[in-house]
């Protein structure tokens, strides 16, 4: 896959100042430095803060690419592309509370009609629901190409993630669909005969 096409790039030359890093970042993931060496130089600028100005919308954006390229064949990064996909995640959390605190703080007068009040355990259920998605997303996808490993952990974390689902909150969005592609994915793990045991 060709990430790097004239099109591409003129496409993505207008969002540079919009999102620099991701920018940056597949840039140097497709020249001669090559996905991994890209993927330390993004963990070395987050353990530096240099993505800590990056909205909830533009980090979204570098964990789709990650994502994305680990589906694409490069899942040889392994350990280091999880571990960078869940702290982009934290970091998205972080800028949700910082923006619903920052909501529930505003003045009466200066707040729009249609904000509602910030309920902090709905925050906290909605941060562990958007974690326990991605990883979910990630690990079902990888199943999907019958990467082993994958099946295994999927396997093994599923039904705990289905446990825990029941005890977020109601108001959580896309909590029956998810619980719906959990489910769909366990029968996938069973019709294949994968790891059958761990739901048994």
């Amino acid at each position: 896959m060709n990430l790097n096409s004239p099109d591409q790039n003129r496409a993505l030359g207008r969002r540079v100042e919009s999102n620099r890093a991701l920018f940056e970042f597949r840039r140097s993931a497709e020249s001669n430095n090559g996905f991994s060496q890209a993927l330390k130089d993004l963990q070395r600028s987050y353990n530096s803060g240099g993505l800590n100005d990056l909205t909830e919308s533009q980090i979204s954006e570098i964990e789709a690419y990650l994502a994305a390229s680990a589906n694409e064949g490069r899942a040889d990064a392994g350990s280091a592309l999880d571990n960078m996909l869940a702290d982009l995640a934290d970091l998205r959390s972080q800028k949700r509370e910082e923006r619903l605190a920052k909501e529930q703080t505003r003045p009466p007068e200066g707040r729009e009609k249609n904000v509602q009040e910030v309920d902090p355990a709905l925050a906290r259920d909605s941060n562990t629901f958007d974690r326990m998605k991605r990883e979910f997303n990630v690990l079902f996808e990888r199943s999907k190409s019958n990467d082993a490993r994958a099946s295994k952990e999927l396997a093994a974390k599923i039904n705990g993630w289905l446990e825990e689902l029941n005890f977020l909150s109601d108001r959580v969005q896309g909590k029956d669909a998810l619980r719906k592609e959990m489910e769909d994915a366990r029968r996938m793990l069973n019709q294949r005969g994968n790891i059958e045991h761990f739901f048994t």
